[in-house]
């Protein structure tokens, strides 16, 4: 199975590193091969120059950024629910990734 890389988007990256953990975490036990990074909204575009991320999960502060990204990418972009996301809700946002990469590929 290919690892699947899942870019986290907030203001500054902080409050989404947060998350990284407990995706991880939860990608660890569904089995899920994942690398989880966060990054904040001002460094989105440098490091789409580096990387291609399965999906790209942004935080509700940033939701703006999601029409921009779909418009310019072809990888699967969600905003992160505002209860999982001010919750640290792990395994819930990592069900959102593996569905938005779900219907993504159901469109392909």
């Amino acid at each position: 199975m290919v690892q699947k890389l899942i870019l986290l988007v907030c203001s500054a990256g902080m409050s989404t590193s947060l998350l990284v953990s407990r995706m991880t975490d939860a990608a660890s036990d569904a089995g899920v091969d994942a690398q989880v990074v966060a990054i904040g909204s001002a460094d989105v575009n440098a490091e789409l120059a580096t990387v291609t991320p399965a999906v790209i999960m942004v935080a509700p502060q940033v939701s703006y950024l999601a029409t921009q990204l779909r418009a310019k990418l072809d990888v699967p972009v969600a905003v992160m629910d505002t209860h999982d996301y001010a919750t640290l809700a792990g395994p819930r946002l990592l069900q959102s990734v593996l569905d938005a990469i779900q219907r993504a590929s159901a469109h392909a």
